[in-house]
């Protein structure tokens, strides 16, 4: 059952992104995203009211700090959409060399917040918010991955 909520989420992120509006897509992705993982997480994550008092703090901080990198991706992405179709190999490094910055930023945050929560809950716990968010991770990239076009890749290129 739980997985199913997972998969529903998915199934709406990707009809609320079927519209052909760029500029509400970016919005509408950040917004159900970040309402919908909250709630996941709660209804997957089985902690007890200690566990509770624990976890929802450090959790609400980094999600603050995957805040600024993520609207930082939301940036970038749709700086592509903007130009895909006449992406020179100048402007094409540029958004992949922040791409790949930002992974790194949040790669970073991941690591510290490992180390905050690893101190303070059992490491079943920990484990499993990490399986919970990476999940959450990989179908926001599905989503993207069907609603971001390919690089048109042109003779001066």
């Amino acid at each position: 059952m739980k997985f199913f909520s997972i998969t529903l989420l998915v199934l709406l992120c990707a009809s609320s992104f079927a519209q052909d509006k760029k500029s509400e897509w970016s919005d509408l992705l950040k917004t159900n995203v970040q309402k919908e993982s909250k709630k996941l997480i709660e209804q997957n994550l089985d902690l007890t009211k200690e566990q509770a008092k624990i976890f929802w703090p450090i959790y609400d901080e980094y999600d603050a700090a995957l805040l600024e990198i993520t609207n930082e991706r939301l940036k970038n992405i749709s700086d592509y959409m903007v130009n895909y179709k006449s992406l020179d190999n100048t402007k094409a490094e540029k958004l992949l060399r922040t791409a790949l910055e930002l992974d790194q930023r949040k790669l970073r945050v991941q690591n510290e917040y490992y180390d905050k929560l690893i101190a303070v809950l059992p490491a079943t716990i920990v484990g499993k918010f990490f399986q919970l968010d990476q999940y959450i991770e990989l179908l926001i990239q599905l989503q993207r991955s069907e609603n971001i076009p390919l690089i048109q890749i042109t003779n001066e290129n």
